[in-house]
């Protein structure tokens, strides 16, 4: 696989895993900026293809807040995280624990998440997936709470 940026001239070349006669793939290399790059294949490291798929380099967001940080065991509570980046038109998951969710971009610092049930009462710690690869962990963390029902 190369990545290459024609902008900078920058190039990478890395193997490439064969998962079938149809898929291939690679591991990005690390990159000495941010931003998308051009990634074309290749069966002999010597003629590659001109297709111009992209992949997009960003760096790691911060994140600063989360709100609220408890719901219900049962689920469905709406956590909005702040962070000091949260780039457009990329895949989200948000991490309670072991159970993901979608994570929806709201704004340039914020994705919101419903939490999914959970079958213990405790504190779990919260990280984020960025476009199903990039899993990092945040400095916080979602409470589960037991669901109290109140009859009348």
């Amino acid at each position: 696989c190369l990545f290459h940026d024609e902008g900078t001239d920058e190039k990478r070349i890395v193997n490439a895993s064969i998962i079938d006669s149809t898929i291939m793939q690679c591991e990005s290399p690390v990159w000495p900026n941010y931003g998308r790059v051009y990634v074309e294949v290749s069966t002999n490291f010597v003629t590659f293809t001109s297709l111009q798929n992209t992949f997009m380099y960003f760096r790691t967001p911060t994140v600063l807040w989360l709100f609220p940080n408890f719901g219900s065991e049962m689920g469905n509570t709406r956590v909005i995280i702040t962070a000091d980046f949260v780039p457009d038109n990329v895949y989200y998951e948000c991490i309670f624990g072991t159970s993901k969710v979608i994570g929806h971009w709201i704004s340039s610092t914020q994705i919101s998440c419903v939490s999914a049930p959970s079958n213990i009462i405790e504190e779990v710690p919260l990280s984020l997936s960025i476009n199903r690869g990039t899993q990092f962990s945040t400095d916080f963390s979602f409470r589960f709470k037991k669901h109290v029902t109140i009859a009348g």
